[in-house]
């Protein structure tokens, strides 16, 4: 007998697609970043190493079909690309992503990551039209990563803009005061946050514990979207700076790994927290922030092969829960 889905949760990861190369400087700055061999343990599965050339390039079908197939394999329903402007290099991947024709894997927009403009609007709407765009009781989903006079402009023209549709905004936080602000101001329909970082090397059990006091503190405020975080660890760019930040205290601004257990404790929790309000949304951070320590995209082993526990353990977590 074929089991059916007893849950309607969709489990999210944040795409940061940084990994082009030459064709942005910033592709150039993290891949210096985790050029040293100690930092070879978080290269993806596509990334070459040839002596001290280290080249971590998502620019290809082939390489983004190999990412939905991962990602699809191991339960992942959908991606949220940080918005880049069209053009800029840093679109490859999403470009690349919207171009398969596929359905195992759907999609959304974190917006707020880089300026949007109108016409950049209006093509987002069109989107929402496509199958695999992705949408709760038929609203496509947005994300929001900042709050500012320019991006709730462009959030109230998409709502006036947008005839077929009426999209669910989930206003991204790091605290109480911001999640209530965000709320009144964005009418945001619900609220999370990108990540819980830490510093001195704190444990991830310490971190998980924060995360999760944390859903149910913003859940006073609004309906939430739970977030994972699966690791805080930016060492790579305090030994080779990047130019978008300030890096000097990335020495100690990191926290310990979490054991494939932890990691799936807090993923536990957090389907349990949507169960028990009766939501869809779970967020990850991250697939592919790799410089940053936060990803769960299958990486590159000293032998040669591919190590994919960490998406082994959120797949035995998900089909526990027969989601």
């Amino acid at each position: 007998m074929v089991s059916m889905k007893k849950s309607k949760i969709k489990l999210g990861v944040i795409r940061w697609d940084a990994w082009v190369g030459n064709l942005n400087p910033v592709g150039l700055e993290v891949e210096k970043c985790l050029t040293p061999k100690k930092y070879h343990n978080r290269l993806p599965f596509y990334a070459s190493v040839k002596e001290d050339n280290v080249q971590i390039r998502c620019n290809s079908k082939k390489i983004v079909m190999q990412e939905i197939d991962y990602a699809s394999k191991y339960g992942i329903d959908y991606f949220a690309f940080c918005w880049y402007p069209f053009n800029s290099g840093l679109d490859t991947a999403r470009n690349l992503f919207l171009e398969i024709e596929q359905s195992k894997i759907n999609w959304c927009l974190i917006i707020g990551t880089n300026p949007l403009n109108k016409n950049d609007a209006l093509w987002l709407i069109d989107q929402f039209s496509k199958e695999n765009y992705l949408k709760i009781n038929n609203r496509p989903v947005i994300y929001i990563f900042n709050i500012n006079k320019d991006l709730l402009d462009i959030v109230n023209y998409i709502r006036k803009s947008c005839k077929d549709y009426n999209p669910y905004f989930v206003g991204m936080v790091w605290n109480g005061n911001q999640a209530k602000l965000m709320s009144g101001l964005f009418k945001l329909d619900a609220i999370t946050q990108y990540c819980t970082p830490g510093e001195n090397h704190i444990s991830y059990k310490e971190i998980s514990n924060l995360e999760i006091s944390k859903w149910y503190e913003y859940r006073t405020i609004n309906k939430v979207v739970p977030w994972v975080t699966t690791g805080w660890d930016k060492r790579p760019r305090y030994d080779s700076p990047v130019s978008w930040e300030n890096c000097e205290n990335f020495d100690t601004q990191y926290i310990q790994q979490p054991t494939l257990i932890e990691l799936k404790n807090t993923l536990e929790k957090a389907i349990q927290f949507q169960e028990k309000n009766g939501e869809e949304l779970i967020l990850l951070y991250a697939w592919n922030e790799f410089d940053e320590g936060g990803f769960i995209e299958p990486t590159k082993t000293e032998n040669g092969l591919i190590n994919t526990d960490k998406l082994q353990a959120i797949k035995e977590v998900i089909d526990h829960h027969n989601i």
